[in-house]
């Protein structure tokens, strides 16, 4: 029982036993004790307290003890002493009890310390090289620091959230956040505006180190930074992250939000964490950064990722080894020479007006590349290997490629270059201003095949008309009449060309000459030769149509002396094959002439096995319809068989 109590339960007795006051029965005892434990104080955080309790009263040698009434340590001075002091580090409300005693009576008195308000950081904040920033919000849902204006992390100088702590800072409007030493996340932190926007983090040679947890970036980009875009988080002179949790970046006040400068360093790397970044363009960065960019997620609202280029005559090296455009939308704002595969999957990818992609390996997938905002842009070109499935190619071929080391002589949506293995299955080239397809290649491992070509300026495929059995491949749709553009070759394959459709022919637009394996025409195949054009067969030609498939050598124009016309030098099987307009100029050792035999085998006897010419219709030649100059076929006694028309200057002629 404290003293008071025992004075009511003496008062109280006096009543009882009739006493006039209680007086009669107790006389106070001298210097009773009073607790005071001083007045209640509101103060910010981190701000040393004084408790004093020096106004208690009391029998000479009473003591003092300080209870505090929370459970987390609080770091007294001393609890035994009359005045004591602690700092507090969160905003909370601190209770602390005094309890004074003497002779085993005590008294108490209690005390609120109300800590409030967030910290501000400045320049006088870094006194030694490592500032510390902790919770000190406590449950009061404030900030725990503010920023006023632009607050720099000196070089050498390291701000570090400490481990298990959940930090908020409050930007003022217009200020940011300077990054030239270290910025070591090691929990949670917010940085949001403490009004309607700021300016962001420029890491500016400096690094900010994301271990755990996340890193949120609300209402940033609302000016920019000298010499900077204005964006919520911008990195340049080697300025670096390394992020192995997540950053948010939100409600960001400018279109972009992460920018990387080619100075940026080449450690950047966010691979390891998640990254969600709303705007209209969540990053723009050099297209080497490409492949440490995976783990940054879509946003609804995202327009595309923006990547720079070093344009034309500068090879792009990529920072782990394969640029992979995957799962979103890409802007390539200038000429993207690969030093590294390019792999793509369900991906849509944007070229800037004028630009294009030339790479070594390439595997494009399930994607969609056009110019930006219907921008022409000059295509794709590969050196050693294009793989095309599921791809649709719009309004490219606007001019050739030119790197300095690699230099293309015609505008194609698809370029391959010699023995360059392209392969374009299934896909839609739309628009294009040159070529569908371009192929140097001598190579068997191309491949047309399952595509659809719409308002192709040129042919729809240019290709060495001895790859044309091996590339050329069913399903393809055309959008001429005349869509394969065939340029001579150094070899032949001897798989069968294909029949392109009722009505679209193959256009030889240059002398071609069979020097290896064989030629072999599928029924219904249809050619037509552009003026002054020869076929001339020095090794063999298999040409054998149906009467409902007849395979049809013309000219282009369908006109008498359209073209030069077939000269056989080599074997030859030929039966119902319409041939037509030629005789343009003589063919080499004889004169105007459809076909002229000039086989000097001693086998070019009718009828042998590789030696046949049946079943044929020549008409509408310049000069003769055939003209045997070497060799020992006789047309006139198989004349019953093939059909001669309209040849000017007749339609056989004899040594």
């Amino acid at each position: 029982m404290n003293i008071k109590s025992f004075i009511y339960t003496l008062t109280f007795l006096s009543v009882l036993f009739g006493c006039s006051s209680p007086e009669d029965i107790f006389q106070p005892i001298a210097n009773t004790l009073v607790a005071d434990a001083g007045a209640n104080q509101t103060v910010a955080p981190f701000t040393e307290v004084t408790l004093d309790g020096s106004a208690s009263t009391g029998p000479e040698g009473f003591s003092y003890e300080w209870i505090y009434n929370g459970s987390e340590s609080i770091n007294l001075s001393s609890i035994s002493e009359a005045i004591v002091t602690f700092t507090p580090e969160k905003n909370n409300i601190y209770t602390f009890t005094l309890r004074i005693t003497s002779n085993g009576q005590f008294d108490e008195a209690t005390v609120q310390i109300t800590v409030t308000g967030a910290l501000v950081l400045d320049a006088s904040s870094f006194t030694g090289d490592e500032l510390n920033l902790k919770d000190i919000d406590g449950n009061f849902g404030g900030p725990d620091y503010l920023i006023n204006a632009d607050f720099t992390i000196p070089a050498g100088k390291t701000l570090n959230v400490e481990s298990g702590q959940d930090v908020t800072i409050s930007i003022a409007d217009g200020a940011g956040i300077i990054v030239n030493g270290s910025f070591n996340i090691n929990s949670t932190i917010l940085l949001q505006a403490s009004a309607a926007g700021w300016k962001g983090l420029l890491v500016d040679g400096g690094v900010i180190n994301g271990n755990v947890n996340s890193l949120t970036i609300d209402k940033a980009g609302s000016a920019a930074f000298s010499g900077q875009e204005a964006a919520a988080i911008t990195f340049t002179n080697s300025g670096n992250l390394y992020l192995s949790a997540y950053m948010i970046i939100t409600n960001t006040i400018s279109d972009l939000g992460m920018v990387l400068t080619p100075t940026t360093s080449s450690n950047w790397d966010i691979s390891a964490g998640v990254a969600t970044i709303d705007g209209k363009i969540p990053v723009k960065a050099p297209i080497g950064y490409l492949p440490k960019m995976n783990n940054i997620q879509e946003v609804t609202g995202n327009e595309y990722i923006h990547l720079t280029t070093s344009g034309a005559g500068v090879t792009e090296g990529s920072v782990t080894g394969t640029f992979l455009f995957s799962n979103r939308k890409y802007l390539i704002d200038g000429d993207f020479t690969a030093g590294s595969p390019i792999s793509t999957s369900s991906a849509t990818i944007y070229m800037k007006e004028g630009a294009g992609i030339v790479g070594t390996e390439m595997s494009i997938n399930s994607t969609t590349i056009e110019g930006l905002n219907g921008a022409s842009w000059k295509g794709i070109a590969a050196s050693v290997n294009a793989l095309l499935n599921d791809v649709t190619i719009t309004g490219a071929g606007s001019a050739t490629h030119d790197t300095g080391s690699f230099t293309t002589t015609e505008k194609a949506a698809v370029y391959g270059a010699f023995s360059t293995a392209v392969q374009v299955k299934n896909c839609e080239i739309t628009n294009s201003e040159g070529y569908g397809v371009y192929l140097d290649s001598q190579t068997s491992n191309a491949e047309v095949s399952g595509t659809t070509f719409t308002n192709t300026t040129n042919n729809d495929v240019s290709l060495p008309f001895g790859m044309v059995g091996s590339i050329i491949k069913t399903g393809n749709t055309w959008s001429s009449n005349t869509p394969i553009a065939l340029r001579p070759s150094t070899n032949n394959v001897s798989s069968p060309w294909i029949d392109l459709g009722d009505g679209v022919a193959y256009l030889v637009t240059e002398n071609l000459t069979v020097t290896s394996s064989q030629l072999t025409l599928s029924p219904g195949v249809h050619i037509k030769f552009q003026s002054g054009t020869t076929l001339t067969v020095n090794t063999g030609i298999i040409a054998e149509g149906t009467v409902a498939d007849p395979i049809v050598f013309e000219g282009e124009n369908n006109a008498p002396g359209s073209w030069n016309g077939i000269n056989l030098l080599g074997t030859y099987k030929m039966s119902y094959c319409t041939i037509n307009n030629g005789g343009e100029n003589a063919l080499s050792g004889g004169e105007k002439t459809n076909v002229l035999f000039n086989s000097s085998s001693e086998f070019a006897a009718y009828p042998q096995t590789n030696y046949s010419f049946e079943n044929n219709t020549v008409s509408n030649s310049a000069g003769y319809g055939v003209q045997v100059f070497l060799g020992k076929y006789d047309p006139v006694t198989s004349s019953t068989t093939n059909t001669y028309t309209n040849n000017t200057g007749g339609d056989i002629k004899l040594p």
